[in-house]
């Protein structure tokens, strides 16, 4: 194709990335009559519903009792540098948890120029704008990788990224900044590649498993910028870490619930008659999300040069430790697992075929 054409179709799947979360976005706005504060769910059995009663107005609705992490991040975003600490962690369910993954409220920070309500918008925005750039990073890795643009679908249509936009999450960035770091290895921009893995560590701290795999498996890779995927990120996370906790004090908290014994969550939603009530839809989804993590492991081992797979397996091997909280919950699973669905997708993506 031309240039011009090739930047056309481009625009296009770009185009099309960006309608489907606006068609999730405007889905949301109408079941929570135009409110942009559906979007955070709200909990009423929180503190963080007083806060948002006193910041947006008594009209702020709390759909559960216990909420979602949007609300989490709604409060991160009003001081995402932890300042006012007496403002920020008797909000937060679990402080340093959350404080963890300060990256997408960091992004969302400027709008709060503009006033709370400007806030529940730029959380929104912040989403829409990274499907936008992740179905662009998709669509270069595509065709970087010999795949047609339309392989971006495998970002674009992954529902773990509307998830993350209708809850006000930042899985899906965390997911674009993977995306871009790959896109950057690819290009043999390691710089870039490292400030990548910087971002999305402190996103989402469990996208250090892409960085791993890139690293330790990725073919044709100087072996001091291997280090430099992990081994930088990794420091910044940690250095981070740090911070909160002289911060907010304490220590991260509650993942005995999301991490247990290698398959004993699959075990306890799908047979365990004592654990907590789970809908046949998210044992379904836990199970199919199950049998994606084998073929990951299956295909990476038949395909070991491939850079999107390599990727992918640490998400795969990681998966039989998921605790039920995460397997017992379709919402949760499809967070957790976006990152191992869509590389698995474009890993496994037939080539172009070139005809001679």
């Amino acid at each position: 194709m031309a240039g011009p054409t090739a930047r056309r179709h481009l625009v296009a799947w770009v185009g099309v990335g960006v309608l489907i979360q606006l068609v999730v976005v405007g889905i949301e706005l109408r079941g929570g009559s135009g409110d942009p504060a559906a979007f955070v769910h709200f909990g009423y059995d929180t503190a963080t519903i007083a806060l948002a009663h006193r910041d947006l107005g008594p009209h702020v609705d709390a759909p559960n009792t216990e909420g979602a992490d949007g609300q989490d991040f709604w409060v991160l975003a009003t001081d995402p540098l932890l300042i006012d600490v007496a403002g920020v962690k008797p909000y937060l369910d679990r402080p340093a948890y959350r404080a963890d993954r300060i990256g997408y409220p960091l992004v969302v920070a400027p709008w709060r120029v503009f006033g709370q309500e400007a806030v529940l918008w730029g959380l929104i925005v912040t989403n829409v704008v990274a499907a936008a750039i992740g179905t662009w990073a998709a669509a270069r890795i595509a065709t970087e990788v010999g795949l047609p643009e339309r392989a971006c679908l495998a970002f674009a249509l992954c529902p773990g990224v509307a998830v993350a936009t209708l809850l006000d999450t930042g899985d899906g960035v965390a997911l674009v900044l993977i995306l871009l770091a790959i896109m950057a290895v690819l290009r043999q921009r390691w710089g870039w590649a490292v400030a990548a893995g910087v971002a999305a560590v402190l996103t989402r701290e469990t996208s250090v498993l892409a960085l791993i795999g890139i690293a330790a498996l990725g073919p044709a890779l100087p072996r001091r910028w291997r280090a430099a995927l992990v081994g930088i990120p990794a420091a910044a996370l940690a250095a981070w870490a740090i911070y909160v906790r002289l911060r907010l004090g304490g220590h991260r908290g509650g993942t005995a619930t999301d991490v247990t014994w290698p398959f004993l969550g699959f075990y306890r939603i799908l047979f365990d008659p004592g654990a907590a009530a789970t809908d046949v839809r998210s044992k379904e989804l836990a199970v199919l999300l199950l049998l994606v993590a084998v073929a990951a492991v299956v295909l990476w081992w038949r395909q070991r040069d491939s850079l999107l797979l390599s990727a992918a397996l640490p998400f795969a091997l990681f998966a039989p430790l998921l605790g039920p909280f995460v397997l017992g919950r379709n919402v949760n699973s499809l967070r957790v697992f976006a990152p191992l669905v869509t590389l698995f997708v474009l890993g496994v993506y037939p080539r172009r075929v070139v005809m001679s």
